[in-house]
């Protein structure tokens, strides 16, 4: 339907509280000790209900933004 990317995201953040993390191709998580940590060469754009896409670059602990490796 021509949609992009960023409308699917908001849709689905319509009827759920889960945070989405949009990763950059060359970027990933690394979970360890209550952090999460964006790496790689690239950024991402973090999604959360009912507020504006943060953007996050690497070396960034994005735990406050997405939850905790353990699911808090």
């Amino acid at each position: 339907m021509g949609e992009t990317q960023e409308e699917r995201i908001l849709q689905f953040l319509e009827e759920n509280q889960t945070p989405v993390v949009g990763i950059r191709e060359g970027a990933w998580l690394f979970c360890e000790n209550s952090a999460v940590t964006l790496k790689g060469d690239a950024g991402a754009r973090i999604f959360r209900r009912g507020e504006p896409p943060v953007e996050a670059k690497p070396g960034d602990n994005i735990v406050d933004l997405v939850g905790g490796p353990d699911g808090n």
